[in-house]
């Protein structure tokens, strides 16, 4: 959130996985999702790194969600949509989990189960 240019990249081979979890403010189920994530970011944040992307979202009701909802991980903005398109998003929210090494693991459509036993699976 400091403005700066972020690729998702700079975080491979540093041992650790990755979510990337595209969401926005105006989306309930993405904001629903946050106590769980925060959850797991908690109890794996030795072997988990998490990257929200807002989706088609103002930056101000971007950044006041965030505050509000007091989510402890980095964030970007796509307020265009090309980020969205790059990695296939098709619902929200939409969750990728990526190996340390950069490959793409699986990917979630909305808020599911499944994504936690998959981050259990992987981190325990």
């Amino acid at each position: 959130m400091n403005g700066k240019d972020f690729r998702l990249s700079a975080l491979f081979g540093q041992g650790k996985y990755i979510v990337v979890d595209f969401w926005g403010s105006w989306c309930s189920w993405c904001i629903k999702g946050f106590p769980a994530m925060k959850e797991y970011y908690n109890r794996y944040k030795d072997k988990l790194e998490i990257v929200g992307v807002a989706c088609y979202d103002k930056e101000e009701r971007w950044k006041d969600a965030v505050v509000k909802n007091r989510v402890p991980w980095l964030h970007v903005i796509s307020p265009d949509g090309t980020t969205e398109v790059r990695y296939g998003v098709t619902a929200y929210p939409f969750k990728i989990i990526v190996s340390p090494e950069g490959t793409v693991i699986k990917s979630f459509k909305g808020e599911t189960a499944e994504f936690y036993r998959m981050l259990d699976k992987l981190l325990q």
